[in-house]
């Protein structure tokens, strides 16, 4: 991973320049010219994809499947676009997955927007540094002042209600789901730490392939007893208005990768 990236280039989105770093890792002309081809700038110096619906993964990450042959080529047989941005316009990538098939690293959007292929907005993280919260008396009490316990519409103590729901009063994504801006850590979904604090994951599972259901149906829920562990794509699913679980649609899903 280099340590000299010049953001610049890709701020302004100078051609010239950008094909010179990408020329000195043994990108053709014709592979850039595929993938600027796939490019729209947007707003705040991102680089939105703009393939078609199947070129994007069931989260939203962008596929590059028509990256012309040659060395510089992501030996996959379906290449990211984020992931060949940040190898030819940035430097080496860490190993995605490690032998035992769980993940290792991951690339994540600083932007915050999935469609991005900007390398200048793309952060290689470890798995093992990730965005574990270490439980701290701060963190904590920085977490439980935004909770208030629910049932049945009513308040609670906390004592009184084992199975109540812990109400996030703070900020909430474009979903619904809350979040919290940590020091030092960035943002963080909150579902996501209290799990990782009081149940945390099993042997084998990692928040790159699985998100938090809320059995409770509500979004701003953050108790983690009430969540459940479902592959990444089936939670905007379960989400809609209507949705009926099943064995049989449960397998369906299962099957298809959902």
């Amino acid at each position: 991973m280099s340590t000299t990236f010049d953001p610049r280039p890709f701020l302004k989105v100078d051609k010239k320049k950008i094909y010179k770093v990408a020329h000195a890792r043994k990108v053709t002309d014709a592979q850039l010219d595929a993938f600027f081809a796939q490019v729209r700038k947007a707003p705040r110096h991102c680089w939105l994809w703009t393939g078609e619906k199947r070129f994007f993964t069931k989260d939203g990450l962008p596929l590059f499947p028509t990256c012309p042959p040659g060395p510089a080529r992501l030996d996959v047989t379906v290449p990211t676009a984020h992931r060949t941005s940040y190898a030819w316009f940035r430097g080496m990538l860490l190993p995605y997955r490690g032998a035992d098939g769980l993940p290792l690293s991951k690339l994540v959007q600083l932007c915050g927007n999935r469609a991005c292929v900007n390398p200048a907005h793309l952060k290689q993280v470890r798995i093992k540094d990730k965005d574990v919260v270490p439980k701290t008396a701060a963190h904590e009490g920085l977490i439980l002042s935004q909770i208030t316990y629910e049932e049945d519409g009513f308040r609670v103590a906390p004592a009184d209600a084992p199975t109540a729901c812990w109400r996030w009063r703070g900020k909430v994504n474009a979903q619904g789901y809350p979040y919290v801006d940590l020091p030092g850590l960035g943002r963080r979904a909150v579902d996501e730490i209290t799990f990782d604090w009081f149940v945390g994951y099993p042997i084998g599972k990692s928040w790159i392939d699985y998100q938090l259901y809320h059995r409770c149906r509500h979004k701003a829920c953050v108790n983690p007893k009430h969540f459940e562990l479902v592959p990444f794509g089936r939670r905007k699913l379960m989400d809609r208005p209507g949705y009926v679980e099943s064995p049989q649609l449960d397998a369906a899903l299962t099957e298809k990768g959902v």
